[in-house]
């Protein structure tokens, strides 16, 4: 009765590190992995516009493209050196005196003028440092979880598994854990200072001079001119301001369509593929999923794959069986580059049905071919497959690597 109590004390112990270190790898993906663009005042006319259809590609003050779109945060640089607030793009409104942001229901509250504005500062999620975050500490969890299973089992596959790490595992655990709590937010926390530096010359943020002392107006008299007796030049036109003003609506109007913001936060996504294991050539598999696409990011969906595979050593070598599995997929689709041409998903598959467990890794590209499809690839991702039937189990391997192809819809 003890014995089996302690087992089921040790199984409770190694799920609970295995949640805590899930969470772990949420907080490291969604800590430290934004990315800030600065964007001069000349190049910001796009944004003063309202009801952008699509959302838009800037260029910061090193001539690089800089997404802006509905979950883009931004601020302006305004007169005296100050910043305004972070707003959402969803929440910008613009009007032709400024733009503005609408706390709520509330009435919408005034930013700053278009023409005391010098800058913006733009924060966006980054891809390649969030796929990055993401990909080392599941890594680091899966080992962990490894060495948890081997100590609670006592030696698991193998005898000395147990004896070696028992103890470890958990130790490990609780490092990891620890230092995730303690120093990985501060990924998200620590961001160096952006600091814009204006020249005297420039008329960058720095006040206006005060008006010189008023002078008496000269005598009346006959307008000065040349010896040819022809008039005087007209004086020259005053200089522009930073940011040209729109000259049409009062009423402020969001810098985004309705669709763009509602495609922004939540989107239906729909994904075909078909593949085959390149490395034994005796198997294919398919599956469909319907799901949801959050915040340009974030992924969960349900569906269905089939395998068609060799049948048992029993079964002629022509035979084939058919396996079916109910999937969910979670992920999150990372965009590399600012038009969003290119992306990396990452995440996995966890189901059953023809199998006990089942569970594959997606690693993979997808390269976008138009505004709603994208095409994508994912080599050799490994899964794995806990048949039920005992005689397929043990003659057919458990773990295999397919390629597989993709066809994606978002709507």
């Amino acid at each position: 009765m003890n014995r089996r109590r302690n087992q089921w004390v040790r199984r409770g112990r190694g799920l609970a590190y295995a949640g805590v270190m899930a969470m772990c790898v949420v907080a490291l993906a969604t800590s430290g992995c934004y990315t800030r663009s600065i964007i001069p005042a000349q190049n910001l006319s796009r944004i003063t516009l309202p009801n952008n259809a699509r959302e838009l590609v800037l260029r910061d003050r090193r001539g690089r493209a800089v997404h802006v779109g509905p979950n883009t945060k931004i601020r302006f640089l305004v007169r005296g050196g100050r910043w305004t607030n972070w707003v959402e793009g969803r929440r910008l409104l613009v009007n032709r005196m400024g733009a503005s942001v609408r706390p709520g229901r509330a009435a919408p509250e005034v930013l700053a003028r278009w023409s005391d504005i010098f800058a913006a500062e733009v924060r966006n999620l980054s891809g390649s440092k969030t796929y990055g975050a993401i990909l080392v500490t599941t890594v680091l969890v899966g080992v962990v979880i490894l060495l948890i299973a081997g100590s609670a089992k006592g030696g698991g596959g193998g005898k000395g598994l147990g004896k070696i790490f028992k103890g470890t595992g958990r130790g490990l655990a609780r490092g990891l854990v620890r230092g995730t709590i303690h120093h990985g937010f501060r990924l998200g926390v620590h961001l160096p200072p952006v600091h814009v530096h204006v020249s005297p010359g420039d008329p960058g943020p720095a006040d206006p001079p005060a008006d010189p002392p008023s002078q008496p107006p000269p005598p009346a008299g006959p307008p000065p001119s040349d010896s040819t007796g022809a008039p005087p030049p007209p004086p020259p036109p005053p200089s522009p301001s930073p940011l040209a003003q729109p000259t049409a609506w009062t009423t402020p109007l969001p810098t985004f369509s309705r669709l763009t913001n509602r495609r922004a936060a939540i989107r239906l996504l729909g994904t075909v593929g078909v593949g085959t294991d390149l490395t034994t050539h005796d198997s294919l598999t398919s599956a469909a999923f319907v799901g949801l696409r959050a915040y340009d990011a974030f992924e969960l969906a349900l569906g269905a794959r089939l395998y068609r595979h060799h049948g048992t050593r029993d079964d002629t070598p022509q035979s084939y069986q058919t396996s079916w599995m109910a999937v969910v997929r979670m992920g999150a689709h990372l965009d590399l580059d600012a038009r969003r041409w290119v992306a990396l998903p990452i995440g996995f598959d966890v189901g059953g049905g023809s199998a006990k467990f089942h569970l594959r890794i997606n690693l993979g590209i997808r390269i976008r071919l138009t505004r709603w499809m994208h095409l994508g690839i994912y080599p050799f991702n490994p899964t794995y497959t806990h048949f039920k039937d005992e005689t397929l189990k043990q003659d057919i391997a458990w773990w295999s690597f397919p390629t597989e192809l993709e066809l994606a819809l978002t709507f």
